[in-house]
């Protein structure tokens, strides 16, 4: 490697960095005769040159460093010495040189972590064996607790952990969380640690602090192959967490079929919900997993199945707004009209939740749109009082009565009112709300007055005064109605006082034709009588 000597301080560094690397010790001479800082850090993680001569393996170069001054338990930016430098790499003539050199063997990175934790991670037994051999303590605790088996385990490396074993370290150690190494190789789904460490003596039963077993972190891992080995060995297939949740429930939570499907063919129970687990139906609704809805209704959990709140799956899915969910439940026979402890349904629970597809989905399959809880509330009290106004207009679409009260007597227009639901109120009173409709004496305009003085000056008034306008139209409206009855029934009265009238005309008209008729008949008799008549003489004087 050919470098100028008088080079700039960053050229010199990096050219220092590159033959401690390449092992170059005629280059390295060179810049450190001229000058060149022996522990400069170098890179981006603050790695000096006896960090990259023992990752490397040079002990020649580390040697040379040290002589012109190099500190042996230097530190670059993660707190890592040459040490962990040389167990990442698995160099145990490097580990056994700088122990020779009086290197500190238990020196703790950032993290807490020794070089034997950093062997053991990267899986290098005869690095192993080197370390514990100069003397490095073997039950090294980490900042999580974690000792050097923990490490391995969680990497699976049978041989590492083999090695650390032979040493006599316990099978047993937990970390802070309680965590044994059967928990970490289980866990990340290494089957060959799993069973090595159980043929080792490791209890299959052992909890962290969730309570949890090897068996909760295998199966919550999807690994099959680690739930069967465990089971092999006599896990407890039933055991429950502290939140009494079994491995089924864990494999369920997070989607895994196969693990499932392992654990129901050993034995698993359908375990019901209770007041401190819900069941195995549940927890898949809440996830929106409509694959293992069907995978659990096909190996016949029951779909009508409550928890300690009354609800069924149907109503968590529908709490969660999953479509594919509701269908899948309702489609295998969930009942529609299933209702929770206070009487709701899953339609007032996603209405509630504002979910207008899972609305759509269930009125589309047979939910009944006049439900009522416990309270008398329906689906659209329930979404209007949490300012679901799309919910709303579909449920009006889809002819939900605008009118209907509950226990107080409330119409959804309260509701609307009271939550200050300006936009909804609107929608309502455009579909035929009432807003001189009267709970108990108290208007929605007043809830709405009400709730404008709660809430202060800064809110606005629109709310109320739309209310109180509406309301001055409809009496208005109701006014203008009884006139219009009063002026029908006077016209009614007139029409038949002037039938009276013509009928008394016709009356008096056929009367006169009578009297006509006579005085004209004695007209015509009087002459006649007159020359008949006798004439009389009076008597002379």
């Amino acid at each position: 490697m050919d470098v100028p000597v008088d080079c700039e301080a960053p050229l010199r560094g990096a050219a220092i960095a590159e033959s401690a690397v390449r092992g170059d010790l005629t280059t390295l001479s060179k810049l450190l005769g001229a000058g060149a800082r022996v522990d400069s850090p170098l890179g981006p993680e603050g790695m000096a040159a006896i960090h990259h001569a023992a990752a490397a393996g040079h002990p020649a170069i580390v040697c040379h460093l040290l002589a012109y001054g190099a500190w042996v338990d230097a530190r670059d930016e993660k707190g890592r010495t040459a040490v962990h430098h040389a167990a990442w790499a698995g160099h145990s003539f490097m580990i056994d040189y700088l122990a020779d050199c009086g290197a500190d063997l238990d020196a703790r990175c950032n993290l807490g972590s020794t070089a034997l934790h950093i062997a053991a991670e990267s899986g290098h037994a005869d690095a192993i064996r080197t370390l514990l051999l100069r003397g490095a303590g073997k039950d090294s605790r980490g900042d999580d607790g974690a000792c050097a088996l923990h490490s391995a385990s969680w990497e699976g490396h049978v041989e590492a952990v083999s090695a650390l074993l032979d040493s006599g370290l316990g099978v047993g150690a937990v970390t802070k969380s309680g965590l044994t190494a059967l928990h970490c190789a289980a866990g990340d789904g290494y089957t060959r640690t799993a069973a090595l460490l159980l043929q080792r003596g490791a209890d299959a039963e052992a909890r962290d602090l969730d309570g949890q077993t090897a068996l909760h972190h295998a199966a919550a891992g999807g690994h099959e192959s680690a739930v069967s080995v465990l089971l092999d060995n006599h896990a407890d297939l039933e055991a429950g967490s502290n939140d009494g949740l079994t491995a089924l429930h864990y494999a369920v939570w997070e989607g895994h079929t196969g693990v499932l499907r392992t654990l129901l063919k050993r034995g698993a129970r359908r375990t019901a919900p209770s007041q401190t687990t819900v069941g195995a139906l549940h927890l898949a609704a809440v996830r929106g997993n409509a694959g293992m809805v069907s995978e659990l209704v096909k190996h016949g959990f029951d779909l009508e199945e409550s928890d300690a709140a009354g609800q069924t799956a149907l109503h968590r899915a529908a709490l969660g707004g999953h479509g594919p969910v509701i269908t899948k439940l309702l489609t295998s026979g969930a009942l529609a009209e299933a209702q929770a402890a206070n009487g709701a349904t899953a339609l007032h629970v996603a209405a509630e939740a504002g979910h207008v597809s899972a609305v759509e989905i269930l009125l589309q399959l047979g939910a009944d749109i006049a439900a009522t809880t416990k309270t008398g509330a329906t689906p659209l009290h329930a979404a209007t009082a949490q300012g679901h106004v799309d919910v709303v207009r579909l449920l009006l679409r889809r002819g939900a009565a605008v009118g209907v009260t509950d226990m107080r007597e409330w119409t959804a227009l309260h509701a609307a009112a009271a939550g200050g639901h300006e936009t909804i109120a609107g929608v309502l009173l455009e579909n035929g709300a009432d807003p001189g409709a009267k709970a108990q004496g108290v208007t929605a305009g007043m809830l709405a007055s009400e709730n404008v003085a709660e809430r202060g000056s800064g809110q606005s008034p629109i709310l109320l005064n739309a209310l109180a306008a509406l309301k001055v139209e409809a009496d208005l409206r109701g006014e203008l109605v009884a006139a219009a009855d009063t002026e029908a029934q006077l016209r009614a009265e007139l029409a038949a006082s002037a039938t009276a009238e013509a009928r008394l005309r016709a009356k008096l008209a056929e009367a006169a034709k009578v009297e006509a008729r006579l005085l004209a008949t004695l007209a015509r008799l009087e002459p006649r009588a007159h020359a008949q008549r006798p004439v009389q003489h009076l008597p002379d004087g």
